[in-house]
């Protein structure tokens, strides 16, 4: 491609071989306006970014790209700035494509000056920030759920009391998964040894669900309760085994809205069940991969407070039998004591 003398002495090069460079930014949007801010070229890059052709877009404004009709106080604040400082624009933001969807981008105005420095129209640079977003975004979650696991594994190690420990853990998960509510099923041993079933709740109180019975071995509860497995369902009123037992055939009447589903068994070092976490939200598709990995280390951590409190009460519950067998031995070598010396008077 051969430079050619342009009428002012500097270098200039032919429209054509202009637009076969701003072509070859296929992954940058490169787009002009006149003055008042009507596109009159679109690279191929911002066809591939964005979806519409040059053709579709040609005449129109860019306001076009903004989603929320904010687009037309936006581009007109750019070219403001623009035609003041020589550049507008610069913050990130969403930017709408033409099937709908909205990427995040990162994008400024320049002004494009004839030969006596008036503005004729604006260059547009865009570029797709949606990819790094996400991954800050995922990075950030990680940060926070690793957080939350650090702080509630924490107060489990200095805590005792099981229904307290559970308490903890619920809450927990609630703050991982961004459910609406969680719930926390556990079996506990009675002093006779009889199991029975008793729950904690997060993010509603424990009310909502007073007046429910106890989950059964349904379909969609039984993998949790015999500890098959993790259960996460986007729609769980669309699940193939959710709605197969009488006589409700899916949430009672009056029960909390639940789409989004997901449940995580709790196991103890023995490998038996000691209970499962649940949690639900009205909206569909709320919990994701990093809500189960979070869920399944929050669920580790549970198994190992329960076993550890569990151990506990057992010891103190040994030391008190101990106790009351050395009273009762006391009290029974003193009343021989007692009956030794009155025969002797």
């Amino acid at each position: 491609m051969a430079d050619r003398e342009g009428e002012t002495g500097g270098l200039t090069i032919s429209a054509a071989e202009w637009r076969q460079i701003v072509d070859s930014a296929v992954d940058t949007a490169i787009i002009t306006t006149d003055r008042e801010g009507r596109i009159t070229s679109w690279n191929e890059g911002a066809r591939r970014i964005l979806g519409w052709s040059e053709a579709e877009m040609r005449g129109q404004s860019l306001a076009r790209l903004f989603p929320d009709n904010v687009g037309a106080q936006a581009i007109a604040a750019e070219m403001r700035d623009a035609q003041r400082r020589g550049r507008g624009g610069g913050e990130e933001g969403w930017r709408q494509r033409k099937d709908g969807k909205l990427i995040w981008a990162a994008g400024e105005l320049t002004p494009i000056r004839d030969t006596t420095s008036e503005v004729t129209g604006f260059t547009k640079v865009l570029r797709d920030r949606s990819r790094q977003r996400e991954a800050e975004e995922q990075l950030s979650e990680e940060r926070r759920n690793l957080e939350i696991l650090n702080r509630a594994g924490s107060a489990l190690a200095l805590e005792t009391d099981l229904h307290k420990l559970v308490q903890i853990v619920t809450d927990a998960g609630v703050d991982l998964t961004g459910a609406q509510f969680g719930a926390f099923f556990y079996n506990v041993l009675n002093a006779a040894g009889e199991s029975y079933m008793l729950y904690t709740l997060s993010g509603v109180p424990l009310e909502a669900f007073s007046k429910f019975p106890m989950p059964r071995n349904t379909q969609v509860f039984a993998p949790t309760f015999e500890g098959a497995g993790i259960v996460r369902s986007d729609d769980i009123t669309q699940d193939p085994r959710y709605g197969h037992n009488e006589p409700h055939r899916g949430m009672p009447e009056g029960h909390l809205p639940v789409r989004s589903y997901l449940a995580v068994p709790v196991i103890s070092r023995t490998g038996d069940v000691i209970g499962g976490l649940f949690f639900g939200h009205a909206e569909p598709a709320i919990f994701t991969d990093q809500s189960e990995r979070g869920l399944t280390g929050l669920a580790g951590e549970a198994a190992v407070a329960i076993d550890n409190a569990r151990r506990s009460q057992a010891a103190e519950q040994e030391h008190a039998q101990r106790r009351a067998t050395e009273g009762a031995l006391e009290a029974s070598e003193d009343r021989l004591r007692l009956a030794n010396e009155a025969a002797d008077i």
